[in-house]
């Protein structure tokens, strides 16, 4: 039997996650740090990745 708060760790460590990832992505995008711009497309797919995970995330957590 898992205990209620380790539902709600996992949540928002995947939020954390995403949203590290979100962010490191999309300035890549914008100003080519800390990446350098190698890909585009790569960018892009993983800032729009990390945003459904984000509102998945949310979404969960409000049904915690």
């Amino acid at each position: 039997m898992a205990l209620p708060n380790v539902k709600k760790i996992l949540c928002m460590s995947g939020l954390g996650i995403a949203g590290i990832l979100g962010l490191l992505f999309l300035l890549d995008l914008v100003i080519g740090i800390p990446f350098g711009r190698s890909d585009i497309t790569t960018d892009i797919l993983v800032v729009l990745a990390a945003g459904l995970l984000i509102w998945q995330g949310v979404e969960t957590w409000l049904e915690l």
